[in-house]
């Protein structure tokens, strides 16, 4: 069985490098994986949150025009 690496709110903000605030507003409108230990606190499994950095990815590249020229 794999070990998760469970990190906690302040290191996933500065993982983030995003507001412990900021953090706590995605976990509030679930749009975070988390984890709830007990009834109050809060972790994140490192790997799912990279899982999730992955699926919200957005891949750049260059648009042609009709006639396959670069419209840069």
């Amino acid at each position: 069985m794999k070990k998760r690496q469970l990190i906690d709110v302040n290191e996933l903000a500065e993982y983030l490098k995003i507001t412990v605030e900021t953090l706590y507003n995605w976990i509030s409108q679930k749009k975070i994986p988390y984890v709830k230990v007990g009834s109050r606190l809060v972790r994140f499994d490192l790997e799912k949150i990279d899982e999730w950095l992955e699926q919200g990815s957005v891949s750049v590249y260059s648009w042609k025009g009709r006639q396959g020229k670069d419209m840069s």
